[in-house]
């Protein structure tokens, strides 16, 4: 019986250890970037792939915002840092760091574009691309930075 008690302490310690290390890590990788320019790229989002056009928007560190292939109407943003700011706090709350690189949604046809968000971090820039809709969180920051760059 006391060995079955250290091993199950043991057992805890190590998960507790781990966990605690992942959110760590996790918390470390979803951090807000201040060490840049104000010319930095440190939001992208676009589609690709499928039977359309393929387009993107990027958000500066310094607040502009650039359109390719799409026409954004909003080419500044009104006060970058909080508006960066509350995008990566969506980010977080919709666990974009967490999910997989790639999601392919079942009964997704070919031509449908791949939808994508990149986010620049502190310890990197963390890319997602969804092909389809069965990543509602997903899918609320892509929309939420659509509506932020005033695209159709």
């Amino acid at each position: 019986m006391n060995r079955f008690a250290t091993r199950l302490a043991l057992a805890l310690v190590f998960f507790l250890a781990f966990s605690y290390s992942a959110q760590a890590r996790s918390a470390h990788a979803s951090q807000f970037p201040t060490n840049v320019t104000p010319a930095t790229t440190i939001v992208q989002f676009g589609v690709h792939g499928g039977n359309i056009r393929p387009w993107s928007v990027s958000f500066t560190y310094g607040g502009m915002v650039t359109a390719s292939g799409i026409a954004a109407k909003r080419q500044h943003l009104m006060d970058p840092k909080s508006t960066l700011q509350a995008i990566y706090k969506l980010a977080r709350s919709e666990k974009f760091f967490s999910l997989p690189a790639q999601t392919n949604c079942s009964g997704t046809l070919p031509d449908i574009g791949t939808v994508y968000v990149s986010l620049m971090t502190t310890s990197g820039t963390t890319r997602v691309d969804v092909h389809g809709g069965c990543a509602p969180g997903f899918t609320q920051l892509a929309d939420t930075l659509s509506q932020i760059a005033d695209i159709p």
